[in-house]
């Protein structure tokens, strides 16, 4: 600290610290040291009334380079005597320093942010040569689903400019036959999206694509959809062949059992009936008896009835279905035998896509036992038999207007409903019967659409 006593007519009279040696000596004015030259006015103000100190803040001294001090002058009217207070500026060297410090750091910070321009540059560098350089299907997104960027072998795929399909829509831009699009906003909201999509290539073939989404724009400035796309048409190819022949072998290993079952049942029951058939008319011959003669007639009348659906039984386990027609001949073959008896509706899909084995065998032999409970038992005057794809699935569907029946309070002793329940099973499909309100029956079978066993999309 330093301090003085200047007398009103502003001479030295005290002088104390090494902090007040800038002052002049002892008896002379203070105004001849440089720091106080021509202030004089604005010290007499001092001596006004309620006048505030004068303060000469950070003030650097030529006795101590680099050092500084703050200056007080305060006016004593009791003392008639001006006080100055000299003492050191210890914030404003800190404060020079912490400036200091900041102007490194932020040169630092540009020096770093240039880095990662570079890199970042590079980065961007290498992941177009990647891109471009790959086989793979690369779309970027915006949160709308707008194309901001398209890679060649996208663009050589569906035949587009890739500048100009940048703005459109992933729909739009995309030449997508499937009604089902995936491509929404919220696709990846539980985590990186994955699906199966047909796209209709530029030569007019369909392609399937597996599609690969990430959204990036939790972090950083970045907000868009990556997709990756891998053409897997031939492995879908692959594949498809694998389950027909799966399917084929099993169907294989079936019909040789029903081979065998037909074999046993000629062997057995039909040859049951012949033989029985053969007694009956002879006793029928040698019958003297009118009552017991009429028994005999109409018990051989029974006897040949039931060879005769034991030999059609027999041949419809030995036949054999073909997977390429479908079970349209079969339906329509068994609508017309119905007509002579009763009005038919039969309503059958053009295209129903793809059926196993299995499941044509299940369509054809639910369809004729259903047909042949309505001839016999349902006094119908109408049936409507149908045959479509809905959705994911093919769906046989037959109604009447019969006198109808309890479905859950089948006959004992007979399997006709129990045999089409296991049919619909096997097939790895569902069948309902209920009854009609008004009257009549409502059987529909649904089995389900295996598009593995197609690369293409329906049409």
């Amino acid at each position: 600290m330093g301090y003085a006593i200047l007398d009103s007519s502003l001479v030295l009279r005290e002088r104390h610290g090494a902090l007040a040696q800038w002052l002049p000596d002892i008896g002379q004015p203070c105004t001849q040291a440089g720091l106080l030259y021509a202030m004089e006015p604005a010290l007499r103000e001092l001596q006004a009334e309620g006048a505030a100190p004068l303060i000469l803040p950070s003030v650097g001294l030529n006795e101590a380079p680099g050092a500084r001090v703050n200056v007080s002058i305060t006016w004593n009217p009791a003392s008639d005597r001006y006080v100055v207070v000299i003492a050191p500026d210890q914030g404003t060297e800190q404060l020079d320093r912490l400036l200091i410090q900041q102007r490194r750091e932020k040169q630092v910070l540009q020096q770093q942010a240039a880095a990662a321009t570079d890199r970042l540059r590079v980065s961007a560098t290498l992941y177009r040569d990647i891109v471009e350089s790959t086989e793979d299907v690369v779309l970027r997104l915006s949160p709308d689903m707008t194309l901001s960027f398209i890679n060649g072998p996208a663009a050589a795929l569906i035949g587009v400019d890739p500048e100009a399909a940048v703005g459109r829509t992933a729909r739009a831009a995309l030449p997508l036959p499937s009604t089902d699009n995936p491509w929404r906003a919220d696709m990846c909201a539980d985590g990186p999206a994955s699906f199966e999509q047909p796209v209709r290539a530029k030569d007019g073939r369909t392609r399937w694509l597996w599609w690969r989404v990430h959204w990036l724009g939790d972090e950083g400035a970045v907000r868009e959809f990556q997709a990756v796309g891998r053409d897997v048409t031939d492995l879908r190819r692959l594949r498809a062949n694998l389950e027909r022949a799966n399917e084929e072998a099993k169907f294989a290993a079936l019909a040789e059992e029903r081979l065998h079952i037909a074999h046993d049942l000629h062997d057995t029951f039909v040859n049951t009936l012949v033989s029985t058939l053969a007694r009956l008319s002879v006793l029928r011959r040698a019958a003297t008896d009118g009552a017991l003669k009429s028994d005999l007639e109409q018990a051989e009348k029974e006897a040949r009835e039931g060879l005769q659906e034991a030999r059609q039984a027999v041949g419809a386990i030995r036949a054999q279905f073909g997977v390429a027609e479908g079970p349209r001949p079969a339906l329509v073959e068994a609508a017309e035998a119905l007509r002579a008896k009763m009005d038919v509706a039969l309503d059958l899909d053009d295209d129903l896509g793809p059926l196993t084995p299995t499941q044509t065998t299940a369509i054809v032999r639910v369809a004729r036992e259903a047909l042949r409970n309505v001839e016999r038992h349902s006094g119908a005057r109408r049936v409507d038999l149908s045959l479509r794809r809905k959705g994911d699935a093919h769906v046989l569907e037959i109604l009447d207007d019969g006198i109808g029946f309890d479905p859950k309070n089948g006959p004992s002793g007979h399997y006709g409903l129990v045999g089409m329940r296991e049919q619909a099973r096997f097939a790895g499909g569902a069948l309902e019967i209920a009854q009609r309100k008004g009257g009549g029956v409502r059987l529909k079978l649904s089995l389900p659409a295996n598009a593995l066993l197609s690369v293409e999309e329906p049409k």
